[in-house]
């Protein structure tokens, strides 16, 4: 389903509510999302596979069935098999690059309801996916020659972090990858350029997984003698900062996520390292911080990590929140110097 049957979004009349036909939409090679649904229902009925067509509403529907129990309540449609432990698998084929056990980041927590039959239905909450699910590792090695930084980096992606990267990769031609992978992976500022690119095929079951070499200028502060070196090189935190005391509106993330990060820049040769940034922590129950630097004979490295543990921000939590993402851009703003023997 997810390779053979297009995703296109089309409604006149009662087709907004019913779906097509299964041999239509197999024929065709084409339908929306409810009849992708009975597509698969019909599919696994006809393997003996027993599944429901289910009604959900995504996240941009603020209304469950309890609230509001009409058709105003769901604008999706999806088909759900339930195990023998009564697990439900949410089965999403409008989702192109999800494997079986990862939904749609859409309904994540919205409330799902099966047609058990034309007289009965069950209402399953979806569960919202953990954090560990959607983890990002990014490590890169710089050096320094004449205050422009060269290096190499390798990416690895699970879950909605890959869903998404893989799915913007998959919409463009070979062309405009050059430019797309660029924005993806810039650091420091502006000037980075990216050299060279190597990356695995855009399977579902694996991570998806990065390799490139890179240059980077106008980014090294030098003075005199000393160097003074930012390895924070994301420069994107302070856009999570809610400073504004009027906000009473929610801010809603796509998906919770765990990033690993280590940046590693060799001690070029003549100098020696003169100061560290300390190390620092911070957790709550919504985001986390820790970083830490290790210096050895030959580089200097930066480690940290970072969390987010809510899909939805509300005004009570924002204190709690800035708490975090203070420490986040003030550890950020550190750098190492390093200073001619």
């Amino acid at each position: 389903m997810q390779d053979r049957i297009s995703y296109i979004a089309f409604e006149d009349g009662l087709g907004g509510f019913v779906p097509r036909e299964a041999g239509f939409v197999c024929e065709k090679k084409f339908g929306d999302c409810k009849d992708m649904a009975n597509l698969i229902h019909v599919m696994l009925e006809m393997a003996n596979i027993k599944s429901y067509r289910t009604w959900i509403g995504t996240r941009s529907i603020p209304y469950s069935y309890t609230d509001v129990p009409t058709p105003m309540a769901d604008n999706h449609m999806i088909a759900t098999y339930l195990d023998k432990n009564d697990k439900a698998w949410f089965l999403d084929a409008t989702g192109k690059n999800a494997s079986i056990d990862f939904y749609t980041s859409m309904i994540q927590g919205k409330e799902a309801m099966l047609g058990i039959s034309d007289k009965e239905h069950r209402i399953i909450k979806v569960p919202e996916m953990p954090k560990e699910k959607n983890y990002s590792y990014d490590s890169i090695t710089l050096k320094l020659d004449n205050g422009t930084i060269s290096g190499w980096g390798k990416i690895s992606v699970t879950g909605y972090p890959k869903h998404s990267l893989a799915r913007g990769m998959s919409l463009i031609n070979q062309e405009k990858q050059c430019k797309f992978m660029k924005e993806f992976l810039e650091k420091g500022n502006n000037k980075f350029m990216v050299d060279s690119v190597i990356y695995s095929d855009l399977g579902r079951e694996k991570p998806l997984e990065i390799s490139y070499r890179y240059k980077l200028t106008d980014y090294v502060l030098v003075n005199k003698d000393e160097i003074y070196l930012n390895l924070n090189l994301e420069k994107s935190l302070k856009n999570l900062l809610q400073n504004d005391p009027k906000r009473v509106v929610p801010i809603e993330f796509t998906y919770k996520e765990t990033n690993h990060n280590i940046v590693k820049v060799l001690i070029p040769e003549g100098y020696k390292v003169t100061y560290v940034p300390p190390a620092v922590e911070i957790k709550n129950d919504l985001a986390g911080y820790t970083v830490k630097y290790k210096q050895e004979e030959k580089y200097i490295a930066l480690e940290y990590d970072y969390y987010l543990n809510t899909l939805l921000l509300t005004q009570d939590k924002f204190t709690e929140w800035n708490a975090v993402i203070k420490k986040m851009i003030s550890a950020g703003n550190e750098s190492i110097i390093l200073k001619k023997k």
